[in-house]
């Protein structure tokens, strides 16, 4: 149909709701789709179909596939490295997303992680040559940040005010602050980045 209606179909786990509803849906709707599938039957059921006789593309994501047979999606290739100043902001806002305040506890270690999260990127993204992935931060991160960090501070100051850098200088407050912590808190806050950046 062509009017946006919402339906909700319920019923026992093996009574027939993909048979009978979700792959003829694949099936006859020309429309862009996104289909959680758990099993993969809407997949093998639909796909060529789709690709073949509708002209569509087809991605699936599964990045715990043991065969490593997935596609990729990098969120970070929709920002422009280009803009320091908006490329920040985009960093920031994704590590909220990556990093959501604990339900209790200190939010201390994930405001922390966030800025760490957000330097690191901002970082990758004002050298081209480097990959702008969050694999590619998460590697830089699982190493020793604070040394690579603090290493390049004084230098990209210096580029900064030259003009031969483009990055935020918020970008450099934030790798100060994340470099800044006793031993013990670094690798508690680097502990926090890990266990949510470790899935890329």
């Amino acid at each position: 149909a062509d009017a946006e209606d919402n339906v909700m179909c319920q019923a026992p786990p093996r009574s027939g709701k993909g048979v009978s509803f979700v792959i003829p849906n694949l099936l006859m709707s020309t429309h862009s789709m996104v289909c959680i599938d758990l099993r993969g039957e809407n997949y093998n059921n639909s796909a060529r179909y789709r690709q073949e006789e509708l002209g569509q593309e087809i991605f699936v994501l599964d990045p715990l596939n043991g065969a490593g047979e997935t596609h990729c999606f990098n969120p970070l290739s929709y920002m422009d490295r280009r803009v320091p100043h908006r490329l920040i902001e985009q960093m920031q806002r994704l590590a909220i997303q990556l990093f959501p305040y604990p339900l209790q506890g200190n939010p201390f270690f994930t405001d922390s992680a966030r800025d760490g999260f957000s330097a690191v990127g901002c970082l990758l993204a004002s050298e081209p040559d480097q990959d702008f992935t969050l694999a590619n931060i998460f590697s830089v991160l699982a190493g020793d940040p604070r040394k690579a960090l603090m290493a390049r501070v004084g230098a990209l100051e210096a580029e900064l005010k030259a003009g031969q850098r483009p990055i935020a200088p918020g970008a450099i407050d934030l790798m100060k602050s994340f470099c800044a912590h006793n031993d013990e808190t670094y690798m508690n806050i680097r502990s926090t980045i890990q266990s949510k950046l470790g899935l890329f």
